[in-house]
Formats: C-alpha cells, structure tokens, sequence
C-alpha cells in the first residue's frame, strides 16, 4: 500500500503515514475466506475497511481529543497468505503475526482466528478470549474440513491457546447441535446468548465480562 492516491489521504487505514512494525500497534489486513462455508467476501475486508476508515480523519474524536497523526499507529499492508492452502495460510499468518507488540487484524474469516491465537499464545498464553458473534464456532470441524470458519475456538481449546474458564461468547444466537454446546460449556466457555444481550444492557455486559476475564 504505498501508491499515493490523486484526492484525499493514503489508502492506508485512516490515512497513516507509518508503515514500520516495531509500532506500539499495528493495523494489517488479512484476506482470506476460503475457510469460509456460505457467504464468501470477507477477503475484500481490509480495503473496504481501509476505505470506509477515510471519513474518520476530518477532525479530532470529541470521546478522547486523540491526534491520529500523534499516535504510535503503523498500518502494515497485508499478511502473506498461501492461496489455496488453509493450513499452510494458518502458519503464515502465525509467522508474521507473532513479532508484533500489538495487532490489529482487519478482514478474513474467522478461521485465521485460530493462527492469531497461536502467535499470541507464544508468548502470553494461554489467554483470555472475549467474542461477540452469532455462533460459538467449537465445531471440531467445519464442513468436513478440520479447520475452517466453524471451528478456530474448538482448536484453541484443545490446543490449550486460550483459557477456557476466562472466555466468554456474546451475542450467540445460531443453531448448533447440542453435542457441540455441551462439550462448550463443559469446558468452562461462558455463553450470553443474543436473547440476554437483547434483554439486559452494555453495561451489564461489559460487567459480566470482566467478571468471566478478571
């Protein structure tokens, strides 16, 4: 990402002119989907992020006053992917995710949650994990592939990545076979179902997060 545009700003993430990974934090793209089962698209993410991020920079945030420009924020480009490869995209990102202080990752299906996971737990695992999304995503496979979108928690778990009595899923709504939430909640996974969410408020949210995470 380094062609500068003829209007506006980079086509960076907000603009930034940083692209040096010794950063306190760092913003790479990660575009990939073949993990993925019915709604391919997530590997147009990064740029769709990166563009939308343009609008955000006319001014100063009235929340906090922070000064993008001023701020130790790098955006790296995109990882190396293996096309074609799951497993081998999988060791790719780990690689290029684990010397990082702090990464923010933008696009990709959440089967490259299970590579940031690795990189992360080198270092500090295993961790805590907060998750909002509509499925639990502990399929021990998905789809009939043993790693895909369906199942990055499933082998964070069994591959100790993750604490799993200090992991709490929010806003879970989908169908699941009752095999697949028993082995979830058997292990300690904590899960807040769209219904609470919908009925209880962010405060109380955010509270019980803190009190699963510590």
């Amino acid at each position: 990402m380094t062609s500068i545009p003829t209007f506006a700003t980079r086509p960076t993430f907000l603009g930034l002119e940083r692209s040096n990974p010794d950063a306190a934090i760092c913003i790479a793209g990660i575009p990939f989907d073949l993990g993925t089962s019915n709604r391919p698209g997530a590997r147009f993410g990064p740029a769709a992020i990166r563009q939308a991020s343009r609008m955000l920079i006319d001014g100063d945030h009235p929340a906090s006053w922070a000064e993008i420009e001023k701020l130790d924020l790098a955006d790296i480009g995109d990882f190396r992917l293996a096309h074609g490869d799951i497993q081998g995209t999988l060791a790719k990102i780990e690689e290029q995710a684990a010397p990082l202080r702090h990464l923010v990752a933008l696009g990709g299906d959440h089967t490259i949650t299970l590579a940031l996971l690795r990189a992360l737990a080198r270092g500090k695992g295993p961790v805590g994990l907060v998750h909002f999304d509509g499925h639990v995503d502990t399929w021990p496979e998905s789809f009939g592939l043993a790693f895909g979108h369906g199942s990055p928690f499933y082998h964070a778990i069994e591959e100790g990545l993750i604490d799993s009595h200090r992991t709490i899923q929010i806003g879970i709504r989908s169908p699941m076979h009752r095999d697949v939430f028993d082995w979830t909640v058997g292990k300690g996974v904590t899960i807040v179902s769209a219904e609470n969410v919908h009925e209880t408020t962010p405060r109380a949210v955010a509270e019980r997060i803190r009190d699963v995470v510590g």
